[in-house]
Order: structure tokens, then sequence, then C-alpha cells
């Protein structure tokens, strides 16, 4: 398990600029100095440490906090590179697909609202309205 102690033996995190860099040669292309991190097939960046790869955004939250996010880690400015601790919120699984451009529009337009294909008919997420009536104080 992969501890925050471990973790800053291991990389520096900048704030400023979200960056993790080596701090010791780790094998390959891992040595002091250099910038720690690839894309991952959807954009965000991972770091593989001890052959498991892991968010740059969860390491981030693990170096400042001393733990792993217990639930989604949301990008502020919805930008992936943009790893600062500044631009990181803990959020539910809801609250994180809610801020995703394809999942706010649907298929309809609407936030939550979903054509039934077979009848032609729209209807409403359910658990995604009662959300946002929590959200705007509605009861």
């Amino acid at each position: 398990m992969l501890t925050q102690k471990k973790l800053k033996n291991l990389l520096s995190y900048d704030k400023g600029t979200g960056f993790f860099v080596w701090k010791k040669f780790m094998g390959g292309i891992a040595y002091r100095g250099k910038i720690a991190g690839g894309y991952d097939k959807r954009g965000y960046i991972q770091i593989k440490i001890n052959k498991k790869m892991y968010p740059s955004h969860r390491l981030a939250w693990l170096y400042e906090y001393g733990e792993f996010p217990k639930q989604n880690i949301d990008h502020i400015n919805r930008n992936k590179e943009d790893n600062r601790i500044c631009n990181l919120k803990e959020v539910s699984h809801m609250e994180n697909m809610n801020n995703c451009s394809g999942y706010n529009k649907s298929n309809y337009g609407k936030l939550g609202t979903f054509r039934q294909n077979e009848r032609s008919k729209f209807r409403k997420n359910i658990e995604q309205r009662e959300d946002w009536k929590l959200k705007l104080g509605i009861s």
C-alpha cells in the first residue's frame, strides 16, 4: 500500500504546477529530476510506482492530505492535465458525472433526460433529479 511517506520519498510535488518530479532513479526513464508520469487513453496523467499505475490527481491528494480520496476527484476547471491541489476537489460519482460535458447534455439536451428508443418517449433519471433537488434546496 502506498502511503504519503513513501510517496514523498519517491516524488516531490509542486502545488503551483501540479507536476510530480522523481527524487531518485527508479529505473528506465524514471530518473532524478525528471517530471513523472504519462498520459492514459482518457487523457489523464498517470504515474507508475512499484509496477502499479496511479492517477496523478489521486497522488496529489495523497501527497497533500495524507490519504487517498474516498470518493472521486474532480478537476474544477475541467482540464485533466491540471493537477494543482487548488484545482482538485473530492466529489461523489454523481457530482463528477454531472460535470462531464457529454453527460450533461444527455440525448435530449436536458440534464438527466433520456429517450427510451423502443417507445420513443422521454423519461427522467430519478436519482439525478433528486440529486439536483437537494442542491437547489427543493424538497
